[in-house]
């Protein structure tokens, strides 16, 4: 059931029978901003004390120049492995270190590996991992408008000199001896930049520890049994201080603190027999097995001093916190809890290795069904693969041929705390209930999925066609709500209906060149996936919206008939006829029935395009890809034609004003020109008319590219055996955009409910640098 929406699968290095190896790599990247937004520098500031830059016309410096900085990328590693028939081992190394394009943003993480097996009796082995990895990110930048030194970069008025800010942006409040926040305006939306790196500096710290063990016996040929352990413990602590003499809606007088101190730990363990066996013409794989897993996710405590603040100003700890005014949060959370445990089997019976029937099934109990009538969950599968050349004589240019298909069942347990909601405790209130509705009536979301699949080779294996059709039905689907107004909950969770996904992926390989000196391997990849809700729970055939999806003039809604992806927001009026309606300025009116449907954030169809081209020694490697189609939303462009800083509000003004075509109100036809600041004050900023702002997501890009140089020093007798060097570089360019913002950074949460639209989103990067290898 994790694995139900697809799985990512790392494959750690392990030690070898033979010398001991030493592995040294060190490389190191420079990244740049490749895309800024469009801004005008040709009209100043509207008036003194004004936060605009509707005034006049002139030639102003660009505050964003020089803000962003050369980000720099050192990775580092070394490794040691080796062993013998009896014992091998493998110790590993590396470091991670980024200075980001935004000032006082450094990434710093440390990782250390060790695995070995030891082979005893030959019947009996032991294998273990230890991966520890220590991680630090100092001042991430926030999206959204708080503490985001973007929002005050950007809107900055036009005329005014950045660097008065930029050197001195905070100054010496003598009633309070405190440094205060110098700016040019109060406003909560925006800050100082500088302030917000040096006096609303957030720091995240994550450490982890993953250990394994695997024990293995063997009892005769063909027959072994295994016991699998695994523990995964990571503490991770989020700590921002807000300095006294922040914007006062965001920090009271004496400041705010934010800070998490949390743990994750999951331990897992299976034990499972596996019997394989020839019989003449079948072959046998079989496994039966069972497992217990138990996670934890985000134990520990959260506080959040929010309008109560701190007793003494600037002094970020426990015994400084104000309880005598506490309406903050303070609370021991639980993100996550749940323990599962479960029985499978899996079948692979074989037929003169031509034909293959696989089998599967699993039951699980989740303790997050507790208090429901559903304590477990059962789900099967079947899949039938056939080797074609095997079975019959195809022609010579034919060499390979499989047919492939599988019918499966996955079932997925409930999202922790849906039927036994956690409750809180505050210093002011006492116990704080649980605004979400506890749902005993819930049941397991079951996935139902239908797979073709062929793969083809021709011209001994120089042409190569893999196709995949795939048809998912999610049934019961669980998705969070907005209950009714006066219910006392804020969150809702229902078994709302059934999701459809069908797709289809395929990948052409070609070798135009192999011979002993050159050759060339080049991958076509096209995927398409349609997702469409088929079914709605009765009650809510009007559309869900979703609580995590919505604000300021942008939703994600759930309705029968739509797909998961559905963009809503703000649009203009129109009549009948689709014609824009204008009040009496001539400036287009917002419909007041709500959101409207403007499109889906998923792409019609992807490409890539994977090159690997080897000429003696060098090797070049390249990769282009493409999303086309769906729809994604510029929040930030509303906020820029708003205040005049966009380059289209500056283009405006040059023409005269923006021409509008529509109808008054009572139907009567109009074709005017009116001021652009009239305009786009009318239509922009902050939760105002997002169809205005509604782009296509279609680009191209040159997404990598590396260009290696091996040497081959072991006829030298050297200290090192070879040696590789490599250029490489990612997000170079685009080859096709419209849009102008990059649409795979508008996602701005890991939600379904939240994804396709930017506010204040970090620029795209483009990354260059190198690589060194050496193998001793």
């Amino acid at each position: 059931s994790q694995g139900s929406n697809g799985v990512v699968i790392i494959t750690t290095k392990k030690g070898s029978n033979g010398k001991t190896k030493v592995e040294i790599s060190s490389g190191v990247t420079f990244q740049s901003v490749s895309i800024l937004p469009e801004l005008q520098t040709t009209y100043g500031q509207t008036s003194t004390g004004s936060t605009d830059s509707w005034g006049e016309k002139g030639s102003y410096s660009d505050p964003v120049k020089g803000f962003f900085s050369t980000g720099v990328d050192l990775v580092n590693s070394i490794s040691i492995s080796g062993g013998n028939e009896k014992t091998t081992a493998y110790l590993s190394y590396s470091n991670t270190y980024s200075q980001g394009v935004i000032p006082t943003n450094q990434f710093n993480k440390h990782n250390i590996t060790f695995s070995q097996k030891s082979t005893f009796f030959k019947n009996f082995s032991v294998s273990s991992n230890i991966m520890l990895s220590d991680q630090k990110i100092e001042n991430k930048v926030l999206n959204g408008y708080y503490f985001n030194p973007l929002t005050g970069l950007y809107l900055f008025p036009r005329g005014l000199d950045i660097n008065t800010y930029k050197d001195n942006y905070q100054y010496l409040n003598a009633d309070r001896n405190l440094m205060f926040q110098n700016w040019i305006s109060d406003v909560d939306y925006q800050q100082n930049p500088w302030w917000i790196l040096n006096n609303n500096k957030n720091v995240e710290t994550t450490k982890r520890l993953i250990a394994n063990i695997d024990v293995e016996y063997t009892f005769f040929d063909g027959l072994s049994v295994r016991i699998r352990g695994n523990y995964d413990y990571c503490p991770q602590v989020w700590d921002q201080r807000i300095k006294a003499g922040t914007q006062s809606t965001l920090a009271p007088d004496n400041g705010r603190w934010i800070y998490s101190n949390t743990t994750s730990t999951q331990q897992y363990v299976d034990l499972i027999l596996t019997y394989n066996k020839d019989f003449g013409s079948f072959d046998l794989n079989s496994v039966l097995g069972t497992n217990y897993q138990k996670r934890s996710i985000g134990i520990g405590e959260n506080i959040d001093t929010d309008r109560s603040g701190l007793i003494l100003p600037n002094e970020f700890m426990y015994n400084n916190v104000n309880l005598s005014t506490w309406n903050g949060g303070l609370s021991s959370t639980a993100y996550s809890r749940d323990i599962k445990e479960s029985i499978f089997a899996n079948l692979s019976i074989g037929y003169k290795r031509m034909l293959y029937l696989d089998l599967s099934a699993r039951n699980e109990w989740s303790s997050t069904l507790a208090n429901t009538s559903h304590y477990n969950y059962f789900y099967p599968s079947v899949g039938l693969s056939a080797l074609i050349h095997e079975m019959i004589a195809l022609p010579k240019a034919i060499s390979f041929a499989k047919l492939r298909t599988s019918y499966s069942y996955v079932g997925k347990e409930l999202p922790p705390f849906l039927t036994i909601p956690e409750n809180e405790v505050s210093a002011q209130k006492g116990l704080v209930y649980n605004p979400q509705v506890p749902l005993g009536t819930l049941k397991p979301e079951m996935q139902k999925s239908l797979e073709l699949g062929a793969e083809l080779k021709f011209l001994d294996n120089k042409l190569g066609i893999e196709a995949t059709y795939y048809n998912i039905n999610n049934d019961d689907v669980f998705l969070p709500i907005i209950p009714p107004s006066g219910s006392g909950y804020t969150i809702v969770y229902v078994n709302a209906g059934r999701i459809n996904n069908k797709g289809s992926e395929i990948t052409i390989s070609v070798i135009p060149v192999r011979n002993s000196n050159i050759s060339w391997k080049s991958d076509i990849n096209f995927s398409q996936n349609k997702n469409k809700i088929v079914k709605l729970d009765p009650s809510y055939k009007d559309g869900i919206y979703t609580p995590e999806g919505g604000g300021d003039a942008f939703d994600m809604k759930y309705k029968e008939g739509g797909s998961i992806g559905d963009i809503y927001v703000n649009s203009f009026l129109r009549d009948d006829k689709g014609s824009l309606v204008l009040d009496d300025n001539n400036i287009p009116i917002r419909n007041q029935e709500g959101t409207q449907y403007i499109g889906s954030a998923n792409p019609k169809f992807a490409l890539g395009w994977n090159n690997n081209i080897s000429i003696k020694n060098i090797s070049l490697s390249f990769l282009i890809d493409g999303k086309f189609g769906g729809k994604f939303v510029d929040a930030t462009q509303a906020w820029f034609d708003q205040f005049g800083v966009s380059k289209r509000s500056a283009d405006a003004r040059d023409a005269g004003g923006v021409q509008v075509v529509g109808v008054k109100q009572d139907g009567t036809p109009v074709t005017a020109t009116i001021a652009a600041v009239d305009y786009y004050k009318g239509i922009g900023g902050r939760g105002n008319i997002l169809e205005q702002y509604v782009y296509d997501a279609t680009n191209v890009r040159l997404r990598q590219v590396s260009l290696t140089y091996y040497l081959n020093m072991s006829k030298y007798h050297l200290l090192f055996n070879n040696a590789s060097f490599s250029l490489i570089g990612q997000n170079l360019f685009f080859f096709f955009l419209e849009a102008p913002f990059d649409p795979d950074r508008t996602i701005s949460t890991n939600s379904n409910n939240s994804q396709a639209v930017a506010s204040f989103n970090l620029p795209p990067t483009k990354s260059y640098g190198f690589n060194i290898k050496l193998n001793f």
